[in-house]
């Protein structure tokens, strides 16, 4: 919020220059033009979108499911998803998402975070492919039955080294909540590290 607070202290020095030789009070207009300066794109531009994703970075870890917390694994067995410190993008720790089968798919799926319809949200995750498979990051959003409304994917199977998969989409009128999925679908096989998750409001 710099470039914002520069440009309300200028306007302000400008308008009391003004106001003193008119002889006006200037608190008023100086007050309603720095609530609108703050409140401004250029002000939400340089603060930036918080992301609401809890444990991101899969730092912390369930000791009774051995997942990485807030983490829930989806699809195939439960050991198919874990929290792992044999390599890391960031912090000491990451998941792992590992599969064998070439008949049941696996995920490791985020908490659910509340939106409401019409919010555009980005989701991403860093993958890093220990052995070549198709994993992808899904972004969904969820209505009041708990029922999927919204999904849509990117994905890859080559990433020998961190790469961040993202994907953007816009809640149905009915949604409530969103979640991030991490994923490898039924047909495919592989083994891969994940890293540095994001879920937060798009720029538009």
């Amino acid at each position: 919020m710099v470039g914002s607070a520069v440009q309300a202290r200028t306007l302000r020095l400008d308008l009391d220059r003004l106001a003193s030789s008119r002889g006006c009070a200037t608190l008023p207009v100086t007050m309603t033009l720095l609530v609108y300066l703050l409140a401004s794109p250029l002000a939400y531009a340089a603060a930036g979108p918080v992301d609401s994703l809890p444990n991101p970075s899969f730092e912390r870890v369930d000791e009774k499911t051995g997942y990485p917390q807030d983490w829930e694994s989806v699809w195939g067995r439960p050991t198919t998803c874990a929290y792992s410190l044999a390599t890391a993008r960031t912090g000491i720790a990451c998941a792992l998402v590992t599969d064998h089968s070439e008949t049941d798919s696996h995920g490791l799926r985020s908490k659910r975070v509340a939106v409401a319809p019409g919010v555009t949200l980005a989701a991403s995750v860093y993958v890093k492919l220990a052995d070549p498979g198709g994993f992808a990051v899904y972004l969904e959003f969820w209505n009041a039955a708990g029922q999927r409304v919204f999904n849509r994917s990117s994905g890859t199977s080559a990433a020998t080294d961190w790469t961040q998969l993202s994907v953007t989409g816009k809640a149905p009128p009915d949604a409530e909540s969103a979640t991030l999925l991490i994923y490898c679908g039924s047909t495919s096989t592989g083994v891969a590290y994940f890293d540095d998750a994001s879920l937060m409001a798009a720029r538009e």
